[in-house]
């Protein structure tokens, strides 16, 4: 069985081919009206899994006013506790786990290569060519992270939209060896 999974930039449009009835989304952190972070345990034919969405803070670079040092730095600190959260949970989930959302950052970030050590970005299966998530200026800060491996990755650009939806599919089987998901002690790194 194929799991396809896509999500939108933004505070998370959700759709799978499998059903998240009965799902109660858990709220583990939020900031402001649009930014946080939440937890769900989705149940499939063959197993839970764990999906993760965020929406990190923006840091509105566009308006002037916040390049005030005093909003950078709060910016900043907002995005220390998302991560320290983040990480925690990504810590403690040993099965199936998918992480997606607006993360605000590049792929050069210190966040990305954080993540890369524990997780699996699905854009490493994307055609020559995929790129940005984000318009004006084109960036690329809206990912899918995973316990195992994506066969494939597209992001999709919708008229009017800010942010495009990316979709990755997965095997049941790759997701359900979380080897990069273990701890960096249980890898023994």
């Amino acid at each position: 069985m194929e799991l396809f999974w896509t999500q939108a930039g933004k505070w998370g449009c959700w759709w799978c081919r499998i059903f998240l009835c009965g799902c109660d989304p858990r709220l583990l952190l939020e900031k402001g009206s649009t930014s946080g972070l939440q937890e769900v345990e989705v149940l499939t034919p063959h197993g839970s899994l764990t999906l993760l969405n965020v929406h990190f803070p923006s840091y509105r670079l566009f308006r002037s006013a916040s390049w005030r040092w005093s909003w950078l730095r709060s910016v900043w600190q907002a995005h220390r506790r998302f991560e320290e959260v983040l990480l925690a949970r990504v810590e403690q989930v040993r099965g199936p786990l998918l992480v997606c959302g607006d993360f605000n950052s590049l792929p050069f970030s210190p966040r990305y290569f954080t993540l890369a050590q524990r997780l699996w970005e699905g854009f490493w299966a994307a055609p020559w060519g995929a790129g940005p998530t984000w318009r004006y200026p084109w960036l690329r800060i809206d990912y899918i992270w995973a316990s195992g491996k994506a066969q494939a990755y597209q992001a999709r650009w919708l008229p009017y939209q800010q942010h495009a939806y990316v979709e990755c599919a997965y095997r049941w089987a790759d997701l359900g060896v979380p080897e990069k998901a273990l701890p960096l002690s249980a890898r023994g790194r």
